[in-house]
């Protein structure tokens, strides 16, 4: 598209209205052009109130916690070819993570081995490999203790019948040991109140590698794939639960569906919009 001529893809500063009067000149329309919000700054104090004023003079009715979720589910949707780089794509994991009558929490987990593994590629360096260690440990044991909390506060009421762990890390190590630690358990109580039955608790994670997909690696059409579908999946939830602080793979995901997205590393405490109020949990 760069290179197109009636290509009018534009990353400059963000909200400044000087950068896009060229292609208004271009468009040969009077009618404004508006900067669009950088989603994945969405969660930020930088992100410009105004810019929203702005956008919802333009689109009657535009709000930021739901625009981007707008917008994709009309122009997003997964390719029946998916299933070539996530086995079970339709059969298992979709149908799971969309059964009305389950809790579906997203746990995302980045331990910083995507990173890693593309500095050690530039440098041409032989891939180290996937180690579940200290810190790993760490980072499952901190985003799980947040998603079992939500899932003592959500069950009490009684209107789920079952919960479904979608786990996303460029670890597969991490992935599976959350599988194998958490998967297939039953949940009796929830804050100390025995449940009328026992809930059953699904884990599922894809074999993604976690590999970089910044342009300048040159990614695989598998590395990208993977990646996009993982941060798909992430969406198919009520709840995005995100290992670290508002990285912009969980912070987008939680967006693309407008679902509420909590911070396991600041006391599972849901994350807010620098002007608004919180999203409410959506089913």
């Amino acid at each position: 598209c760069r290179d197109d001529k009636d290509c009018y893809f534009h990353v400059h500063d963000r909200w400044d209205r000087r950068s896009i009067q060229p292609i208004q000149g271009k468009l040969k329309t009077a009618k404004p052009l508006v900067p669009v919000h950088f989603y994945r700054w969405a969660y930020k104090e930088t992100m410009s109130a105004a810019t929203e004023k702005d956008l919802m003079e333009v689109l009657p009715g535009y709000k930021l916690q739901t625009a981007m979720a707008c917008s994709l589910t009309s122009l997003l949707s997964l390719a029946p070819t998916a299933s070539k780089y996530v086995p079970h794509l339709f059969t298992k994991i979709l149908p799971a993570l969309r059964d009305e009558k389950a809790l579906v929490m997203g746990l995302y987990f980045r331990t910083g081995r995507t990173d890693k593994l593309a500095r050690e590629e530039s440098t041409g360096k032989a891939a180290s490999t996937d180690e579940f260690g200290v810190w790993e440990r760490s980072l499952l044991r901190t985003v799980t203790n947040c998603a079992l909390k939500m899932e003592e506060e959500r069950l009490i009421g009684g209107l789920y019948s079952n919960v479904v762990w979608m786990v996303v890390t460029d670890s597969p190590a991490l992935g599976q040991r959350a599988v194998d630690t958490y998967d297939g358990q039953n949940v009796t109580k929830a804050n100390d109140v025995l449940l009328p039955g026992p809930i059953h608790r699904s884990v599922l994670t894809t074999a993604s590698q976690g590999k970089q997909t910044k342009a300048n690696r040159k990614p695989s059409t598998k590395d990208f794939a993977e990646a996009m579908i993982d941060w798909y999946l992430l969406g198919e939830s009520d709840i995005v639960i995100s290992g670290g602080g508002s990285l912009s793979f969980g912070a987008t995901a939680s967006l693309r569906t407008a679902r509420p997205l909590h911070l396991a590393r600041k006391d599972c405490q849901q994350e807010t919009f620098s002007f608004d109020e919180p999203l409410d949990q959506l089913s």
